[in-house]
């Protein structure tokens, strides 16, 4: 397994990566990234300059209007919109990440404010549309970038915005995603784990039904379709950022987590890349970020 961490195409952030110690990374986007203009060759001059190997690639997560971009949109229009910026995703992961193998990441569908009596109709047809782009997004990669390997990533459990609970109304739960692909064996889609987004519905299974989902769980399940890790903490539910994609200390509760990740990752013969990808309030200076890979190094992982 290679650690690498989250970073821009950005000379102060690739800088401080280094700093740090990282030579591999997870690009991270939003939709600004995505000017007609872009340089791609400036691009790789900046991570060689550094010596910084991009081995992924993320989709941005919000559109212009802060709406959430996913697979398998219900609004017709930024369906459109988003589908776009999917297949550049495609393409910039295929000529931006030096690697045989590059990985791109997408997000599922959208959230909702949580209303029961409307999911059965909302995950019927957003896992529809999914499947959709889906098929769109395998042919046209096998046919201009079969090295590229497609990825959706598992939801948290809920999300707080303006005092409203929304839920994700697919790839949440522990099976949302694996049957999902499971209906799809014909394509090569495979899955990025999110470690935060696991542990907030394990959470959410001992709080709200009572019995206990492990974090073992989650990486058996995905075993299959397991191409990339993005290793970070929660609290609770992870639906504010204050309690979402935090980062592991060297106290004994969280250093027995993360052995019990690797250990379950071992497992599996899970050999990928795991990218750190804790939240920070300056990317620059990235002192979670930094926390988590002292811990991995005291654990000896790293």
């Amino acid at each position: 397994m290679i650690i690498g961490t989250k970073c821009k195409i950005d000379e102060n952030q690739i800088k401080a990566r280094k700093e740090m110690g990282s030579s591999y990374i997870e690009i991270y986007t939003d939709v600004n990234f995505f000017k007609e203009d872009r340089n791609i060759k400036n691009d790789l001059e900046l991570l060689n300059d550094y010596g910084i190997t991009a081995y992924a690639f993320h989709a941005p997560m919000f559109d212009k209007g802060k709406n959430q971009i996913g697979l398998g949109s219900l609004d017709l229009k930024k369906r459109k919109e988003y589908m776009v910026y999917f297949k550049k995703c495609v393409q910039y992961t295929y000529e931006i990440c030096q690697v045989k193998n590059p990985v791109v990441i997408f997000h599922p569908g959208g959230y909702y404010e949580y209303k029961p009596e409307e999911e059965k109709w909302r995950v019927k047809t957003g896992i529809t549309k999914m499947k959709e782009d889906l098929h769109y997004l395998d042919s046209y990669t096998r046919f201009n970038y079969p090295s590229v390997i497609l990825t959706v990533e598992n939801m948290p459990a809920y999300k707080l915005e303006k005092n409203k609970l929304f839920a994700y109304d697919y790839g949440s739960d522990i099976k949302s995603l694996t049957s999902i692909l499971g209906e799809l064996k014909s394509l090569k889609i495979n899955i990025t784990l999110d470690i935060c987004h696991a542990l907030s519905v394990c959470n959410k299974y001992r709080e709200e039904k009572g019995r206990d989902l492990e974090i073992e769980a989650f990486i058996k399940e995905y075993a299959k379709y397991l191409k990339l890790v993005h290793l970070n903490n929660v609290s609770g539910f992870g639906e504010t950022k204050e309690n979402h994609g935090l980062p592991y200390k060297e106290t004994e509760e969280d250093m027995m987590l993360l052995q019990r990740i690797f250990n379950a990752l071992h497992n599996i013969n899970y050999n990928g890349f795991i990218t750190v990808e804790v939240i920070d309030d300056n990317y620059n200076n990235p002192e979670n970020m930094i926390t988590t890979v002292k811990t991995l190094k005291t654990l000896g992982v790293v």
